[in-house]
């Protein structure tokens, strides 16, 4: 580990990074904390985000170092709500929300990341969404 992941560690435990996990568009949107965490990981090069699951647990990753022949994310700033998110369709958020029990439709908010390097690449690790996180919404 170097510093920056050591660093990027220690921001994970005592900054909260969250995100907003809606499974009616399949978009995760990022707090302030985890966007400037992105950014030290070199995201003003390239812009690709990678999503998968890692045992119970889900993540996504800024850069790969190896080239996957996978669908990337891409971030967007919306300036209207000043809002950073991306919409993540590999695993969509509906295979979270599916995977947790959670009904369709359901929007899990303050969803706690927590920084972890696996194998060599600087992931951000999705912890599974409490009761008191989600709420559905039902669109007729």
């Amino acid at each position: 580990m170097n510093i920056l992941d050591i660093r990027l560690f220690l921001r994970s435990i005592f900054l909260p990074m969250r995100v907003t996990l809606d499974s009616n568009d399949n978009s995760v949107t990022i707090n302030k904390s985890l966007y400037k965490a992105m950014l030290q990981c070199d995201i003003k090069r390239h812009n690709r985000i990678l999503g998968f699951r890692v045992g119970d647990r889900y993540a996504f990753t800024i850069n790969p170092k190896y080239v996957v022949d996978a669908p990337f994310a891409q971030l967007q700033k919306n300036p209207e709500y000043r809002t950073v998110g991306f919409e993540l369709l590999s695993p969509s958020v509906n295979s979270m929300m599916n995977y947790w029990c959670r009904p369709y439709g359901t929007i899990a908010r303050n969803v706690r990341v927590m920084y972890k390097v696996i194998g060599g690449n600087r992931c951000f690790v999705i912890c599974p969404p409490t009761n008191t996180q989600c709420r559905t919404i039902n669109r007729q």
